[in-house]
């Protein structure tokens, strides 16, 4: 479930992948480049307003152009608190414009997949994989998390509790569209706390596949909710009943 608002943005078992954000030419505003299938543009120019899915980000209006943020994700800066819980954002960059008379020569691009959301919660996210062209500027993530429960990224761009170098996914290109899978032995897998949009909220019941949650992906008996927007789908116990009464 994907919603957008002004500003704000609310996201549950939802997946970004292979975006790109790019500042234009100096003197002109970046535009947000075209999103995945399914997925959304990012932001490039200081201002510019995400596109939604599939297309292409709005032009920014800042002066200073050749900035861009957020490859996968990015919104305007003020607004409502919103929300990404149990979603993925992997394989996305941002790219700053290219650096003539009239742009400035600092332009940067700051969050290979988050970019100045404003306020956010982020609960059981999965955000790794994630680049920009600007070192020391957030490779997935340039934004003020408001809170993070249960995080997995394979940086500590994001400031997430746990950070893993390797998080053990793939990109199904088979799919249509293409997602992220985890692979077996991923850090994500049956590793979420709970299976909680919120902490206080309804359980999440299904991934981006519509496969319901929570499994066993890793095999040791127990059911629990994987980190993001996959489920690893775990073995199928078969009983056989005799009788009406499983003897």
């Amino acid at each position: 479930m994907f919603v957008s608002g002004t500003g704000s943005i609310y996201a549950v078992s939802s997946e970004w992948t292979g975006n790109e954000a790019r500042g234009n030419l100096g003197g002109v505003p970046g535009a947000g480049a075209a999103g995945g299938e399914g997925g959304r543009g990012g932001v490039g120019g200081q201002h510019g307003e995400p596109g939604p899915a599939g297309l292409a980000g709005t032009a920014g209006t800042h002066p200073a152009a050749g900035y861009a943020f957020g490859g996968a994700i990015g919104a305007a800066e003020t607004g409502p608190i919103g929300l990404l819980s149990f979603v993925t954002v992997a394989g996305n960059r941002v790219l700053k414009g290219p650096t003539v008379p009239a742009s400035p020569p600092d332009a940067y691009a700051a969050g290979g997949g988050l970019g100045f959301l404003g306020s956010i919660l982020v609960n059981h996210a999965l955000v790794a994989a994630n680049t920009t062209d600007s070192p020391d500027r957030g490779d997935n993530c340039a934004t003020a998390v408001q809170a993070v429960v249960g995080g997995l990224s394979d940086s500590g761009a994001c400031a997430f509790a746990r950070v893993v170098p390797d998080v053990g996914i793939a990109i199904d290109t088979g799919a249509a569209p293409p997602y992220v899978v985890l692979a077996a032995g991923s850090a994500a897998i049956d590793t979420a706390s709970d299976c909680r949009v919120l902490p206080d909220g309804p359980n999440v019941g299904t991934d981006i596949r519509r496969v319901l949650r929570p499994q066993d992906g890793d095999g040791d008996g127990l059911a629990r909710c994987d980190v993001g927007a996959f489920e690893r789908e775990g073995t199928v116990q078969e009983f056989i009943f005799r009788d009406g009464f499983g003897g």
